[in-house]
């Protein structure tokens, strides 16, 4: 009996009901996608789509001339946005009836006459006959977007993930025009239990809208969670560019403060040496930081700035100039910490007058919880500071400030050996 209940629960597994599915998957109805999607032509065809009514003067027989004049009175009683569609009259059903059977005797491949049979079957609320005359529409052609929106949408209502998932791969590979509106769809359902695996499988089968996908994903989620368990099941088959844009998404996360699940995705991304696990990453500044700020942040600018050389860090300013020079984002639990690092002038420049802080919060309006003035940098120092982290502090700002000097020439420093390290357990 058990082992039924199993197989039961996971026959379930991907199954949702109808209203989830319309929530996760929805798609622009059929019947306003096939008003208001169009397909670029050029040359002799311009004038049989935008004007089927000239066209048919001049050529009586335009097979496709007669399926575009059945599609615009379509158009007509649908209006345009923010006008409401209103309700087909018989007098308009007939006509676009006509006008889409006249098509088809003249050539029975036209697309467009079998779509707006169906249309016109569904607006008489016959449903089998509009999803035969859809189909067959589809078997002729897979470019035709408002047919394709209608199959999805036929899987959704049957509740098939994994055949709305296989008309979405068909149809974003078909079509170029789909992508501006399959693809925010895709990303906005993967807060949805039960999409994430059997899309994780699909984009793993490499396909060739996977690319506009990351970057559609990279640019924002309304759901972190599901992002991060996406990225997990298809972060290895990623390519550079994708690691790339998961950096980027990673960053959108800190930016909306949404700390937790950035550093679950910098541990995705940083998980072959195990940086993910450290309070402060590369410490001894002896490896590349490609996920900043949750690697070093080294500014580059003309008058301070902060790059890597023989594996120590150094820091430095123009004359009269300071400010912040490197950053990295900590993502500490509440509790008491002693932070240190070795630092020391350098042979080219006098020495910079070096600040450290840890700033509480994911901007620059949180509580200090660490504002010390490292001692007159010679030879090799070794500086240490505590701090407390406050409960309701989910990220902190380390960072290192040189302080403005009015000396004539530059001044520089340098910063090696940094460790963080939790107190009294």
């Amino acid at each position: 009996m058990m082992r039924g209940r199993r197989r039961r629960r996971e026959g379930r597994r991907w199954t949702l009901s109808r209203a989830t599915l319309f929530r996760l998957l929805l798609v622009v109805p059929f019947v306003v996608a096939a008003g208001w999607l169009s397909v670029g032509v050029s040359g002799s065809n311009i004038l049989r789509l935008e004007r089927p009514d000239r066209a048919l003067s001049f050529q009586p027989a335009d097979a496709r001339a007669r399926a575009k004049a059945s599609e615009q009175i379509f158009l007509l009683a649908q209006g345009r946005p923010p006008q409401r569609p209103r309700p087909l009259t018989e007098p308009e059903l007939a006509a676009m009836e006509q006008l889409a059977r006249d098509a088809l005797r003249r050539d029975p491949t036209v697309v467009m006459a079998w779509r707006m049979l169906g249309v016109a079957a569904a607006a008489r609320n016959q449903a089998a006959r509009a999803a035969r005359m859809f189909h067959f529409a589809g078997t002729l052609s897979k470019r035709d977007l408002p047919t394709q929106l209608y199959l999805i949408e036929e899987r959704v209502q049957q509740n098939d993930i994994g055949g709305a998932l296989r008309q979405y791969d068909a149809t974003l590979r078909t079509s170029g025009a789909s992508h501006e509106i399959l693809l925010p769809i895709l990303v906005s359902a993967i807060g949805n239990d039960g999409i994430v695996e059997p899309l994780a499988a699909l984009l793993n089968s490499g396909p060739p809208w996977r690319r506009a996908f990351m970057e559609r994903l990279a640019a924002g989620t309304p759901d972190p969670a599901g992002l991060v368990q996406l990225i997990q099941l298809t972060h290895g088959s990623a390519s550079p560019e994708e690691k790339a844009q998961i950096a980027t998404a990673m960053q959108a996360m800190i930016n909306r403060r949404q700390f937790a699940p950035a550093m679950r995705v910098y541990q995705l991304l940083a998980a072959a040496d195990s940086r993910g696990s450290q309070l402060l990453r590369n410490g001894g500044f002896d490896r590349p930081n490609p996920y900043p700020p949750l690697d070093w942040q080294l500014l580059s600018g003309v008058d301070v700035g902060g790059e890597q050389q023989s594996d120590r860090l150094r820091i430095h300013a123009a004359s009269g100039s300071g400010g912040l020079a490197a950053r990295q984002l900590l993502l500490l639990a509440p509790g008491n910490y002693e932070i240190s690092a070795d630092a020391g002038a350098t042979d080219d420049a006098r020495a910079a007058r070096v600040t450290w802080t840890v700033q509480c919060g994911g901007n620059d309006q949180g509580i200090m919880l660490l504002e010390q003035d490292l001692p007159a940098l010679s030879g090799r120092i070794r500086a240490r500071a505590s701090f407390s982290v406050p409960a309701g502090c989910g990220a902190q700002w380390l960072r290192l400030n040189i302080r403005p000097d009015f000396d004539p020439g530059g001044v520089a420093a340098w910063i090696d050996s940094f460790a963080l390290r939790r107190l009294g357990g």
